[in-house]
């Protein structure tokens, strides 16, 4: 299993058309084809059902996106780690998060981001917890950027 099969199946799955894919991504349309196919001969599951030109997700394919795109980050996370260290990362943003929207937009956000060549320098150390405390660590500027709900100090319980 390659970066670029997994890549190609996150891609698949967002975007749920293999001529785009293959236009977003550079690559001929059989090249899509044969990433997905070697992808699912591999897990030996069916990650997505086609019908004429349309596809979805299976049950397994869901699942699997989840850990995709959660190993992806973490193989970006490395390589910006270690482009840190040799000091060729041109840019590190650090991105909190509230845990709610780490499968959803997070994964997303990053695709977008990563789709356009004039990011790919940029590399981002994320912090996936709890509102309160993605709040607290933009505020301390332990963070360049978060997702999270505004805290209020002003409001009181009030008891019903």
């Amino acid at each position: 299993m390659s970066t670029e099969e997994l890549t190609t199946f996150i891609y698949l799955c967002k975007i749920k058309n293999f001529t785009l894919v293959a236009s977003k991504l550079n690559v001929a349309q059989s090249t899509v084809t044969n990433r997905i196919s070697e992808l699912e001969k591999e897990l030996g599951v069916k990650l997505f059902n086609k019908e004429n030109r349309k596809i979805q997700l299976t049950v397994y394919g869901e699942q699997f996106l989840t850990y995709t795109e959660k190993a992806l980050a973490l193989l970006d996370e490395g390589v910006s780690v270690l482009q840190q260290m040799a000091g060729s990362a041109s840019q590190i943003v650090r991105l909190g998060y509230f845990n709610s929207i780490a499968t959803t937009l997070i994964p997303a956000l990053m695709a977008d981001i990563y789709c356009q060549e004039e990011n790919r320098r940029v590399r981002f150390q994320f912090l996936e917890a709890p509102s309160f405390d993605v709040c607290s660590e933009l505020q301390k500027g332990g963070l360049d950027l978060a997702f999270c709900m505004e805290q209020d100090d002003s409001m009181e319980s009030v008891p019903i």
